[in-house]
């Protein structure tokens, strides 16, 4: 590049700079006008979270200039996601409070300031705002969705239906909802059955049917309505339905299983049954009910049927089973050690969870239809812990001499 040229842009070097400068400044002043020094002190002091007097001049500089409410609700959601829950409150209600704000405006801090409620567990003030904003088009789905959760903490179940029901009137509900649906339609027919309101608990099962026929805790719920109704066959009927779509629930329902096949005096199909369950599933209640029976047909049969279980089937289940029902020890395994083995077992086994929740993994002692870390329905399933297969054994002892009927009881 020649010096004519150099010298041709330094005149427009200079002018760019001038004006760039110039925009600056302005973009000051504007900024000046629209918030005063208090205002901006009231900022920085509460984004730094010093004291309440930094709120308090924030609010009553925020006052006298209306175009600040987006910066208000910023600020605001802002300390609900650090966790000052009454900071937040207190900026969204100053908003709220102003009868200068549109209505739309008004909306939104009411919104927000259900939102900081809830977030603080102050539940009873959070659902009386969302209540209110079930009107508002602008907000009502994500208000019901709230409303829902409110509800779940609470155990408000026909609150929680009535609002999923809301919901779809309006086109707004998802599989995952109807599926929340079907379980709140369960605790109501639970609740039901509790106090003695039979009719009222079918009805609320049928509802939840419809929803989700083949989910696990409908059919469960099923067979027991059966039972108590009398019709043990029909019972059994959705037992063995629950065998097949969800085997890994099965020892929840073992104790009405069981009623059934007596009061029918079927021992034998009680007996298959088990023996189909244990092939299907690692639930310790089917196990366990199976080794019942056996030992109650034939004592010294039942660790050979461990050891066959075990081999077919690898899991800490079987293994603590086998240890705690097997008499054959051998000699170089003190009862005191095997004791404690048992003894260390289950504590593994207590540690690690019987259940596991698919959706954010959670691991529990006791089963719930809903998880206590994420809330979410159905997705507790038994914690299965399988062990690598066993190396054949030889000696007196060895799986060889057991019956070799996959899963069924030896003869005496």
């Amino acid at each position: 590049m020649n010096a004519a040229w150099l010298l041709l842009l330094l005149p427009l070097a200079a002018t760019s700079g001038w004006w760039f400068a110039s925009r600056r400044l302005q973009l000051r002043e504007k900024a000046s006008q629209d918030f005063d020094e208090s205002c901006l002190v009231g900022i920085n002091r509460v984004l730094a979270m010093e004291d309440d007097e930094a709120l308090s001049t924030f609010l009553n500089s925020m006052d006298q200039q209306p175009k600040s409410v987006e910066l208000q609700m910023v600020l605001g959601s802002l300390c609900r996601r650090k966790g000052e829950y009454e900071r937040a409150s207190l900026i969204h209600q100053a908003i709220l409070n102003n009868t200068s704000h549109s209505p739309g405006t008004r909306e939104q801090a009411q919104f927000e300031l259900a939102q900081d409620y809830q977030a603080a567990g102050w539940l009873d003030r959070s659902e009386s705002l969302y209540v209110e904003l079930l009107e508002s088009a602008r907000f009502q789905s994500e208000t019901a969705i709230n409303l829902i959760r409110i509800y779940q903490q609470e155990k408000d179940w026909e609150n929680a239906v009535q609002t999923v029901l809301f919901l779809r009137e309006l086109g707004h509900v998802s599989d995952s909802l109807l599926g929340q649906l079907a379980h709140f339609y369960c605790e109501l027919c639970e609740q039901g059955i509790r106090e003695g309101r039979f009719p009222e608990a079918e009805r609320y099962l049928g509802e939840a049917e419809k929803i989700e026929p083949a989910n696990p805790r409908v059919v469960i719920l099923l067979g027991r309505m059966a039972s108590f109704k009398g019709d043990h066959r029909a019972a059994i009927a959705a037992w063995k339905k629950l065998e097949l779509i969800a085997p890994a629930f099965l020892g929840l329902a073992i104790p009405n299983i069981q009623d059934s096949f007596l009061v029918l005096q079927d021992e034998k199909g009680y007996r298959a049954f088990l023996q189909q369950a244990a092939r299907s599933t690692q639930a310790p209640e089917i196990l366990s009910a199976l080794l019942d029976l056996l030992k109650a047909e034939n004592p010294q049969s039942v660790s050979r049927f461990l050891v066959q279980y075990l081999k077919e089937k690898p899991n800490v289940e079987g293994l603590k089973q086998i240890l705690s029902n097997w008499k054959e020890i051998p000699a170089q395994i003190s009862r005191d050690e095997l004791l404690f083995l048992v003894e260390t077992m289950a504590d593994l086994i207590h540690r690690e969870g019987r259940y596991q929740c698919g959706g954010c993994g959670f691991k529990a002692e006791s089963f719930d239809w809903s998880c206590p870390s994420c809330s979410k329905w159905g997705k507790y399933k038994r914690n299965e812990l399988n062990l690598p297969a066993p190396p054949a054994i030889s000696g007196s002892n060895s799986v060889e001499q057991a019956d070799p009927r996959p899963l069924t009881s030896p003869t005496s």
